[in-house]
């Protein structure tokens, strides 16, 4: 089964993705901010990245250019989740494989991951 990294400030919308995608089966680790989540993705790089892009100290810009930019973690994949009506149009969103804008549905990102987990 698929490891997913959730990274996301918000505590509530957090803990509702790692909760529902446990109960799915997935491993699930959490950032609660950038720092947090290049940890992460240097030393236990997941297979998804669900990925918030307004996050403190890294922002989810800079998290995609260095996932896409690093030859070991480029392939994982990503999904953008976000509030932010700016973010579909940016180069990075062109680098992530799925944006989500805020509010997400459980059920849409379960299908979202569920697909992303069948591309491998």
């Amino acid at each position: 089964m698929e490891n997913i990294l959730i990274v996301e400030d918000d505590n509530s919308i957090r803990h509702l993705f790692a909760r529902v995608l446990e109960g799915e089966g997935y491993t699930v680790q959490i950032a609660v901010d950038g720092e947090e989540a290049m940890d992460a993705l240097d030393n236990t790089p997941p297979d998804i990245l669900v990925l918030d892009m307004n996050i403190p100290f890294v922002s989810g810009f800079e998290i995609i250019r260095y996932v896409r930019g690093n030859d070991a973690i480029k392939d994982i994949r990503i999904i953008i989740v976000s509030a932010n009506s700016n973010v579909p149009g940016t180069d990075e969103a062109e680098l992530a494989d799925v944006v989500l804008m805020k509010p997400v549905t459980i059920e849409q990102l379960r299908i979202m991951v569920s697909r992303m987990a069948g591309t491998r």
